[in-house]
């Protein structure tokens, strides 16, 4: 669970830069744990996540390189002229070496799980998506795992 919470920090870091004078625009993306919940249905782990409101719309199998793709996609959109991420920030040196430090804190949870499934959320979204979003159950062993991501304005 350790690692779980570096992510979460480094996503964090990149969050709080990503929206520092941004306009219209606000990042959000989370690691979640479920201890216990791998094998049981994407429906009883997102409402032991998000609470009993939270309705599954949909899935489909996903790969780590997927996860990593659409966590990093996010973690990188500009925007455009009505709605931004800090272009102070966006695509710098110091962006990019923030980029990595994540992916290098990703790496190590997605190389111990061996099941990945994309799903999206009807009812109980923990943020709100307008941008982009992401959503995804990773398991390994007993435990499962949310990443779920979006921006919003």
């Amino acid at each position: 669970m350790i690692e779980i919470e570096f992510l979460n920090k480094a996503i964090k870091k990149v969050e709080d830069k990503l929206n520092s004078k941004s306009l219209n625009y606000v990042a959000s993306v989370e690691i979640y744990a479920a201890p216990g919940y791998s094998g049981k249905s994407i429906e009883e782990i997102a409402k032991f996540v998000f609470g009993s409101t939270a309705k599954v719309g949909g899935s489909c199998q996903a790969s780590a390189k997927e996860i990593s793709d659409d966590l990093i996609s996010g973690l990188s959109y500009g925007g455009d002229g009505g709605a931004y991420a800090s272009r102070e920030y966006v695509g710098t040196d110091e962006h990019l070496r923030d980029l990595e430090n994540v992916k290098s804190k990703l790496k190590p949870l997605l190389a111990k799980c061996n099941l990945y499934i994309n799903f999206w959320l009807k009812e109980g979204h923990p943020f709100y998506p307008v941008f982009w979003d992401f959503a995804f159950i990773l398991e390994d062993g007993s435990d499962a795992y949310i990443a779920i991501g979006s921006s919003s304005d």
